[in-house]
This record gives structure tokens, sequence and C-alpha cells, in this order.
């Protein structure tokens, strides 16, 4: 069976979202010059460091979701090796809040899924 809320339909809440987000960094003084760690909130990550890892986060998430599919869709391993390259050139682009707050979300996404189907991915190594 296929799982008409596992396509596209998480992305469209969450584009929104990333919208308002991206206006509320841009608009709001006290966030754009928030600091975090070693970036601003408000700046492009200059060490690249949150784009590669929103990257790496980001396929890791699509491979567990890919687990334990079994016939591998040749339209989601596309999307396994090109979403983590779109992501990175974003995150790149955008302020880090944004890269900040896709991590923490593939992070919860990644446990979160991790939970759910923990005994179908170890058997499907």
């Amino acid at each position: 069976g296929v799982n008409p809320m596992a396509g596209c339909f998480p992305i469209l809440i969450q584009m929104p979202i990333l919208i308002g987000f991206y206006h509320a960094i841009m608009r709001t003084k006290e966030i754009a010059e928030h600091n975090f760690l070693w970036f601003d909130l408000g700046e492009k990550d200059p060490f690249y460091i949150l784009p590669i890892v929103a990257g790496i986060t980001t396929f890791i998430q699509q491979k567990i979701v890919m687990a334990d599919t079994g016939q591998q869709n040749p339209q989601m391993v596309m999307m396994l090796w090109m979403m983590p390259i779109m992501i990175v050139i974003f995150a790149i682009n955008f302020p880090a809040a944004l890269s900040l707050y896709w991590v923490v979300g593939n992070i919860f996404s990644i446990a979160q899924t991790y939970f759910i189907k923990g005994p179908n991915i170890d058997s499907a190594r």
C-alpha cells in the first residue's frame, strides 16, 4: 500500500511555516541580530556547517523512511539523493536560523521514525 501522507503533504504543510519563519527572521531585529553558538541567526552560516548537517540529516531521514519499503521506487531513490542537495543549496543562501530549524526538525523526525518503524528497520537490513 501507498501512504498518501508520506509524499508531498508534509512539505506542503511545512512550506508556509518556513516562509513565515523567514519573514519573521528578516523583519524582526531581535531575531536577526541574535547569536547562537558560532553563527548569527539572521545571517548565513559562515562555516557552512549547518547547511551540510541539514543535508546529512535530510538524507538520513529519507533513508530511514525508505528502509522497510522492499522494492525501491526509482522516484524515491532519485529524491533520496536530490533532496539533500537541494536542502544544502537552500541552507547556504538562507539565514542560519532556517538551517537550524531544519536540522532540529530532521533530528526529531529521525528519532520519531526510528521509534515507530524500529523493528521493521532492523529486519530490513
